[in-house]
């Protein structure tokens, strides 16, 4: 008896021991884990409550209904600063996260902790002109005959069917839908208290964004798809050391993730993605770690979808600019006022570099402007339009050639994705099907053993083939299939777990109505 007395005081003491051993462990998970929480809620509560005009009631029960999220901490909201606090409960908890609003065009971002920090100056913009009485896409009139003849192509009973079952799911938390044929909203509907005027987040369809500006950055001659990255980032470029990483990087590499770099896109508490979005990490210092740690080997040339390598491009971009409040005009100024696209806002770090992996904020109707561009090759009316006439488009925004390029399949991606845009239906990238294709793609999954984390592979199963699509997060969809004229818009807050594969279905029919 004596002896078992022993062996379970032995027991004891090691359990103690380990305990002991992981309780910094344990701590410093859990405060990474108040971390990300504080700056998830504080930013999606600002963007929506500050930004979009909703209640914080709402964002609790849609965006913010994770329980560790919603209910593990409180939410202060300081309408007159324009901001939003999060700071979690439990004894030793993370210091709070606050985040604010900057602007119309720049939204919210996450305060530096330092309140010393220098936060970057806000860009005059000229006046904003008024293009509501414009014919559409200028402006929200639509041609009675153009939209007829649309409507006819399409079976809205079928259609209506369709968007109805998936909006009255009130799980799935549907906020916007409309589909567009030969330029012309043949449907349209909102959920969850939304309506035309709503912003609504993009999540990682924010990545299309981004393309869109180095394509008009490439139209000026500011980049070029072969050149490095590196060369144009100037906060490398002061130290006089760019990265080594970068050295090579070219921007058709990063745009199409085949850059080597050594990030996951892991969403976990202390992950580089989660800090670089939550906790105000700079994308400097995500590849700074990357850095440290190396290339993987074999990893050039191999697709890896990543977040980071997307705000390096972004990074490259501002640093195209002689100065941050040109950077930060551009937006605007070069692609959000041609398309007409008045709500749309592209937000910022504290050190004013684009979150172009994120947090991009329209209406659905802006978001639809945005496919429109795309379904027209990049070709936009010129200022001086009256009239929405698809022939009378002469201006030229996105360079000859740059649609083609977005929508090829990027090799080693399973045919899933082009140059930060994914793909429908069943492609083949270049190279792919062949026996050398195939043991590339082999290797390729032994260095990035999650390299297709987030899975998009069930859109070939969901759309037609030739369909290339802005998505993101919680089922964020702008869908464009240019051989026949259809660009669809799907928004929403839906979580992975209740929508599952309905979704597939969902495209399928909404496709199938389109005559």
């Amino acid at each position: 008896m004596g002896v078992i007395k022993w062996g379970l005081a032995g027991v004891a003491l090691s359990v103690i021991a380990v305990f002991a051993a992981n309780f910094s462990s344990i701590i410093a998970f859990l405060q990474a884990f108040d971390e990300v929480g504080n700056g998830y809620g504080a930013r999606l509560a600002c963007g929506a409550v500050m930004g979009a005009g909703r209640s914080l009631e709402s964002v609790l029960s849609a965006e913010l209904v994770f329980p560790p999220v919603k209910f593990g901490r409180t939410f202060t909201v300081d309408h007159d600063a324009g901001c939003v606090t999060v700071q979690a409960w439990w004894p030793g908890a993370a210091p709070a996260t606050t985040a604010c609003y900057r602007s119309h065009r720049l939204g919210c971002h996450i305060m530096p902790q330092d309140s010393s920090s220098a936060v970057y100056p806000l860009p005059p913009l000229s006046p904003e002109a008024d293009t509501q009485a414009r014919e559409w896409p200028l402006g929200d009139v639509q041609d009675a005959s153009r939209l007829a003849a649309a409507s006819a192509r399409v079976d809205l009973p079928a259609l209506r069917r369709a968007v109805d079952a998936h909006f009255d799911d009130t799980r799935l938390h549907a906020r916007a839908f409309l589909l567009l044929v030969d330029g012309q909203v043949v449907f349209e509907r909102y959920g969850d208290g939304c309506d035309a005027h709503t912003r609504l987040l993009g999540w990682s369809a924010s990545k299309s964004v981004l393309n869109a500006l180095v394509g008009l950055r490439v139209r000026d001659g500011a980049l070029r798809l072969d050149s490095p990255l590196a060369a144009s980032i100037a906060a490398w470029q002061a130290q006089g050391q760019p990265l080594p990483l970068l050295q090579s990087l070219t921007v058709a590499q990063a745009l199409r993730m085949q850059d080597g770099l050594d990030v996951d896109e892991a969403y976990g508490p202390g992950g580089a993605v989660t800090d670089m979005l939550f906790v105000g990490a700079s994308v400097d210092k995500v590849l700074q770690h990357a850095a440290e740690k190396g290339r993987r080997p074999r990893g050039e040339g191999c697709f890896h979808y990543s977040s980071a390598t997307t705000n390096v491009i972004a990074k490259a971009l501002v640093g195209t600019f002689g100065t941050l409040a040109g950077a930060l005009q551009y937006p605007t100024e070069a692609l959000f006022r041609p398309l007409g696209a008045r709500s749309f806002r592209l937000e910022a770090s504290a050190d004013g570099a684009f979150v172009g992996s994120s947090f991009a904020w329209a209406t659905a109707q802006d978001w639809a402007r945005l496919g429109l561009l795309y379904l027209y090759d990049g070709k936009w009316w010129d200022d001086g339009a009256v009239s929405a006439e698809p022939a009378l488009m002469t201006r030229r925004l996105l360079p000859q050639g740059w649609v083609a390029f977005s929508s090829q399949p990027t090799a080693t991606s399973g045919g899933s994705y082009g140059a930060h845009f994914w793909l429908g239906g069943n492609n083949t990238a270049a190279g792919d099907g062949t026996a050398a294709g195939r043991q590339r793609s082999y290797e390729c999954d032994g260095v990035y053993p999650t390299r297709l984390d987030p899975d998009r592979s069930w859109l070939r199963h969901a759309f037609p083939q030739d369909t290339f699509l802005m998505h993101g997060f919680e089922e964020q969809c702008v869908a464009v299939q240019r051989a026949r004229g259809v660009v669809m818009v799907r928004l929403g807050a839906s979580k992975e777990v209740v929508l599952r594969w309905d979704k597939v279905g969902f495209y399928q029919q909404v496709f199938s109505a389109v005559k």
